[in-house]
């Protein structure tokens, strides 16, 4: 008869063992994974029905221990080419033909300047653009009916370009020049430059024969893109 107690006391100390050194089951209430922390301080166990008493057992203590993610799955890697296309706009030019009155100076030299004009390059390809100019003709309005007047000197010294909206490099003004019907450059964007609004002027000097009478001296330009 002692002899089974202590088989029984034997197999009771094992499985207390096992429960212990594994740490509680995870129920509902707590879902997080059972981790092995440092060593924690040691309760003796109690005697057993009979015989000797049992060895210390062990208690883990998982204060602070880091929770180990659970592993990912394997993922899949998915490739989609897509491809876009950009239309893109024109270039425009807001007027082909001003129509500028002058007022005459101290030295009888009429002069005004020049409205600006505006380019848009909507283009997208920075391809550049010129602005050329050209005399279509001086009208004295001074007397009825008005007369046109193809000997007067007509000369335009073109502004910098002024940028309402975009890229601000490579563009250059015009060289001051006579007016000629084959045109003259009045602004430009190098290629490489260009896209966006720009407003493009001048101003605008006319010289008449000394025998004509005028109050008035309207000059018209035309304006092209090249």
């Amino acid at each position: 008869m002692g002899s089974s107690w202590r088989q029984v006391a034997v197999v009771a100390a094992t499985v207390a063992t096992a429960v212990v050194a594994f740490g509680p089951s995870v129920d509902a209430a707590d879902p997080s994974p059972v981790a092995h922390g440092r060593p924690g301080p040691t309760t003796p166990a109690g005697p057993g029905p009979s015989g000797p008493a049992l060895g210390p057992v062990t208690v883990h203590d998982l204060e602070g221990q880091p929770v180990l993610p659970a592993p990912e799955r394997d993922g899949q890697a998915v490739e989609q080419v897509v491809q876009l296309q950009v239309v893109g706009g024109s270039l425009t030019l807001e007027d082909d033909l001003v129509e500028v009155p002058l007022s005459r100076g101290a030295d009888g030299t009429w002069r005004a300047d020049l409205p600006p004009v505006q380019v848009v390059d909507a283009r997208g390809s920075h391809a550049g653009w010129e602005v050329r100019w050209s005399l279509d003709e001086v009208v004295l309005d001074g007397a009825p009916p008005p007369r046109s007047v193809g000997a007067a000197r007509v000369q335009v010294r073109p502004a910098a370009p002024v940028v309402v909206d975009g890229t601000t490099g490579g563009l250059v003004a015009g060289r001051t020049a006579n007016g000629a019907g084959h045109g003259r450059q009045l602004a430009a964007a190098r290629p490489g430059w260009g896209g966006g609004t720009y407003a493009v002027g001048g101003t605008v000097s006319v010289r008449v024969p000394r025998h004509l009478e005028a109050d008035e001296v309207v000059v018209r330009l035309r304006y092209r893109l090249a």
